[in-house]
C-alpha cells in the first residue's frame, strides 16, 4: 500500500470514529447516523481490502413513563 493511500485511510478512520460517536440511542437522526457510519466503514474495508466491522444500532431507550393526554383526561373525568 502506498503512503498516500495510507494517509487517506487514516483520515477516513478518524472520520469513522467521529461518526460512531454521533450514533446516539434515542436521537432524532440515529438511523441516518448509523447508516452513514456503516457506509464509511464499508468504504474503508473496500479500499483497505479487509472485512468490514459494522457498528450495531443502539437500542431505543425503553421504560420511560410517558403521560399522554388521552390517559390523563380519563382520570380527571
Amino acid at each position: 500500500m502506498n503512503k498516500n493511500l495510507q494517509q487517506k485511510l487514516s483520515s477516513l478512520e478518524d472520520l469513522i470514529a467521529i461518526q460512531k460517536n454521533s450514533v446516539v440511542a434515542g436521537g432524532q437522526a440515529t438511523q441516518y447516523m448509523h447508516g452513514m457510519a456503516n457506509g464509511m466503514i464499508l468504504a474503508h474495508a473496500i479500499f483497505s481490502d479487509s472485512a468490514p466491522k459494522y457498528v450495531s444500532r443502539p437500542r431505543k431507550p425503553y421504560g420511560r413513563n410517558v403521560r399522554h393526554k388521552s390517559t390523563r383526561s380519563k382520570r380527571n373525568r
